[in-house]
């Protein structure tokens, strides 16, 4: 069975996002244990047509999508605004903005993809069953 492009992509970005978060108290220097540890197995999962591991990103873009909602205008307004991507700081909003307006769209493609009739088959194995 081979594995649609677009969620080979997904599957190896969500292991990089784990190994990423492996790596962080690396660089940082502070230990920080979080659910972006399983990313790794995640990643895997989704390689391997693990239902279970796409229902868990699911919910791990419906949470980010969520607090997404709840905390960016109380983040923007906010008198003591700051942005640090990987140790690089910045007090700009017009470019906080655009890096969450990224971030966003990607992880709604991140949601197309997995919801998309074709690659849903795969994890529920009704694609097995016909043949």
């Amino acid at each position: 069975m081979t594995t649609p492009r677009d969620l080979r992509i997904v599957g190896l970005l969500w292991i990089v996002g784990g190994v990423g978060a492996i790596l962080s108290p690396i660089v940082t220097g502070r230990l920080e244990l979080g659910t972006g540890l399983l990313a790794v197995p995640a990643g895997i999962g989704l390689l391997r047509f693990r239902n279970g591991w796409r229902v868990f990103t699911l919910v791990s873009l419906w949470v980010s999508f969520i607090v997404t909602a709840i905390f960016l205008p109380v983040w923007l307004v906010s008198p003591r605004f700051s942005l640090s991507v990987f140790g690089w700081r910045s007090d700009s909003k017009l470019l906080a903005l655009g890096l969450l307006g990224v971030v966003f769209a990607f992880a709604l493609w991140q949601y197309r993809v997995l919801t998309r009739p074709a690659v849903r088959e795969l994890f529920t194995g009704k694609r097995a069953e016909a043949v």
